[in-house]
């Protein structure tokens, strides 16, 4: 029988191809932080599938919001259920500060048909549109004090509406009905990922071996994140720019299945594969990613001089 993982990526796939997106599937046991890679014209979007979302555990989440807003992506975790029950469609959970939602939501969120609508303490809230409350207002001749009247909260509920604070499902739908439109705003993924911070989401690396990596590539100028859940092992980025997608090792043993994810990512993400290895070796290019040695890094000396290096090894591949 075909688990939830297997049965949700497969149809996230063929969700994310009928609606233009560049997919990619990192097939690896449902160990790694996300399952999916997918780029569309608008935005790039990694996805997880959990059946029971509240499995999801912070050092996961911690690693999914460290790749999200080192690579401007949004994360998005696919799920079933909760402790509470299943999932309802049309409502954007989060857990650990990483958006969550059922592969309903998720299919009509990529045909552009974003949830409004939030799960939170005591129920669901709508992120109001406070510009169109505040005109649609206007235009009927309501006072803030007549339509707080008239909804039973305060007047200064309503004029926080108006400047775009979200509300209970029950109090929307009250404005709704006396206002006689639609004043819901969709929800942002990206602004609210901006909007929040999860502690403890920097992993430092006690290996010899990747600290010196993370402080060559620092003098170089190029600031080095390492990962240990994703199929690559670490980013480097020039002046909050994505340059160079790693993967390491310590004895030039570099998995095929790893290479290929490297070189796949890295085509759709338009940046550039390199390989680093702890020995000697004398290959300098493998399944399409350059191979740079520790010891040459050390002798490259700048980042000019290690991306001439970069260029000649594809130069002479050609």
């Amino acid at each position: 029988m075909e688990d939830y993982r297997t049965w949700a990526n497969r149809n996230l796939m063929m969700i994310l191809k009928a609606n233009d997106y560049l997919p990619i599937e990192i097939d690896m046991d449902g160990s790694l932080s996300f399952d999916i890679l997918a780029k569309g014209s608008e935005e790039t979007i990694i996805l997880k599938s959990v059946y029971n979302v509240d499995t999801l555990k912070i050092d996961m989440a911690s690693e999914l919001y460290r790749l999200s807003t080192s690579m401007d992506l949004v994360p998005i975790i696919i799920g079933y259920k909760s402790g509470s029950g299943e999932l309802e469609d049309n409502v954007m959970y989060f857990r650990h500060k990483i958006p969550i939602m059922t592969i309903e939501t998720f299919r009509e969120y990529v045909r552009g048909n974003r949830p409004n609508t939030y799960s939170g303490p005591g129920g669901y809230y709508v992120n109001i549109d406070g510009r169109k409350m505040q005109e649609l207002r206007a235009k009927k001749g309501c006072s803030i004090g007549y339509v707080s009247g008239k909804i039973g909260i305060s007047r200064r509920s309503i004029s926080l509406y108006e400047t775009g604070n979200s509300t209970t499902l029950d109090v929307f739908n009250k404005l709704k009905s006396l206002l006689g439109e639609d004043i819901s705003k969709s929800i942002d993924l990206r602004e609210t990922l901006k909007g929040s911070k999860l502690d403890n989401v920097t992993e430092e690396s006690a290996d010899e071996f990747i600290r010196g990596i993370k402080q060559v590539m620092g003098g170089f100028g190029m600031i080095t994140e390492f990962f240990r859940r994703v199929p690559f092992d670490a980013l480097s980025e020039e002046q909050s720019e994505i340059m160079y997608i790693m993967g390491i090792s310590e004895k030039n043993k570099f998995e095929s299945k790893k290479i290929e994810y490297i070189r796949n990512i890295c085509n759709i993400l338009e940046k550039e594969p390199v390989l680093i290895s702890t020995t000697d070796t004398s290959k300098e290019m493998i399944g399409g990613c350059s191979v740079i040695t520790f010891k040459e890094l050390l002798e490259l000396g700048s980042l000019e001089n290690f991306q001439k290096r970069i260029e000649k090894i594809k130069e002479s591949i050609q």
